[in-house]
């Protein structure tokens, strides 16, 4: 990956106090501690950067923390919404 961008001073999950303590207090406790043990906080695997396949990849894994597997899963997966509305 060393062609490809991967800015250290990027803050992702483990580094960023705001967000992680917002995912905290939101019940993501379990996806947090796998994300600070270098996990998938999806599919618990370990997350290994020279699995990126692009620089679009490595940004996304920095906002998410989703290895490769995992967003090219999301990536394919079409996740449709209905609307709820309470009346």
């Amino acid at each position: 990956m060393e062609g490809l961008f991967h800015n250290r001073d990027m803050k992702g999950i483990k580094d960023n106090e705001r967000k992680k303590n917002l995912l905290l207090s939101l019940g993501f406790e379990e996806e947090i501690a796998r994300i600070e043990s270098g996990n998938c906080p999806f599919c618990g695997n370990p997350v290994k950067m020279e699995d990126f396949k692009d620089e679009l990849s490595i940004r996304e894994y920095y906002i998410s923390g989703l290895c490769q597997s995992c967003q090219k899963f999301f990536d394919e997966e079409e996740i449709q919404l209905s609307p709820t509305y309470i009346i």
